[in-house]
């Protein structure tokens, strides 16, 4: 289920959303659902809507950070920002945002410089760990949430589009050189993937460690549990998943 904010400017989104969505006062963000994450984890994603002159106020007075802060605070692991701009353009020579409106373009309310905008929106993604997303209007922004609600129903692992045969790391990983032999072994295996991968490397001296382990040996590294062992030593042997 989706929560919706009981806003009275977040009434469109909500009745777009349908029955994926019920309006409650949540305490942050216009929208907020529970979520999958790797290896079946729970997480919490919350995410605000906002027009570009309401964007534009929260830039100078500090209000959007705040929000983003409070809501890190209150255990939401995924932040999303959805910026509703329509047509917007740059004044050549002044540098300002301009709108559509009535036919011709017009100064944002407030102003601001294009290039103000996307550091803005640049430093949050980049520094803040907050998800930008530009939208054109309400329907656009409802078919976004729909969208990511259904990403989050499940694990990362459990997207067909993600089963590639070769699954690089990620920067955490690969940071400070090329991971080992065995944990880019382990990361194949069902249910492991690069963050799992480290505890088998942890636990098995080798690889030939790792490929003659029983499942009760599996089972006594941390985060795998009775099923996932099945499933890895059924994969070495080349048996099919049950």
């Amino acid at each position: 289920m989706i929560f919706v904010t009981e806003a009275p400017n977040d009434k469109d989104v909500l009745e777009l959303l349908g029955s994926l969505a019920i309006a409650v006062p949540i305490p942050h963000g216009d929208f907020a659902f529970f979520g999958k994450w790797t290896g079946g984890e729970d997480i919490r994603v919350c995410g605000e809507r906002k027009k570009l002159g309401d964007l534009i106020k929260c830039m100078e007075d500090g209000r959007h950070i705040q929000q983003v802060q409070d809501a890190r605070a209150a255990g939401f692991d995924r932040v999303f920002l959805f910026l509703e701009v329509g047509a917007v353009r740059e004044d050549r020579v002044s540098g300002l945002i301009q709108i559509r409106k009535g036919g011709r373009w017009v100064p944002s309310i407030p102003q601001t410089t294009g290039t103000r905008l996307r550091s803005y929106l640049n430093e949050m993604e980049l520094y803040a760990g907050v998800h930008v997303r530009r939208t054109a209007n309400a329907t656009d922004t409802a078919q976004e949430i729909k969208s990511l609600y259904a990403l989050f129903r499940r694990p990362p692992e459990d997207h067909s589009s993600l089963n590639k045969f070769h699954t690089p790391p990620s920067p955490a990983v690969s940071l400070y050189g090329r991971p080992s032999l065995l944990r880019r072994v382990a990361k194949e295996l069902p249910g492991v993937g690069w963050e799992r991968s480290k505890a088998i490397e942890d636990f098995f001296p080798s690889v030939r460690g790792l490929a003659g382990a029983t499942a009760k040996e599996w089972s006594e590294i941390s985060g795998i549990g009775k099923k996932t062992s099945a499933r890895i030593v059924a994969a070495i042997n080349g048996e099919e998943e049950q």
